[in-house]
């Protein structure tokens, strides 16, 4: 049995190639379907969010987030730090 860890939502600007957000927009038309009006019904903010998280926790950001090496220049910082 595995015990869920501990989160927090946080709100963030993140730069995207477009190619991955039409990825994203065109697979979730797919899966959802239009509504009964013919409408598409898609929350892509909330589908990105989910992708995104999931991502992060797959691939360990925890380890990559205490590695010093991984802290961008402050230069390359969007805010500076």
């Amino acid at each position: 049995m595995t015990t869920a860890k501990k989160t927090v939502t946080i709100s963030a600007v993140l730069e995207i190639e477009p190619e991955a957000l039409e990825a994203v927009v065109a697979n979730a038309k797919m899966k959802m379907g239009r509504n009964e009006k013919g409408y598409y019904r898609i929350d892509t903010a909330d589908i990105l969010n989910a992708m995104i998280s999931r991502f992060l926790q797959q691939k360990n950001f925890t380890a990559y987030a205490g590695e010093m090496a991984n802290l961008p220049e402050q230069k390359d910082a969007p805010h500076g730090f």
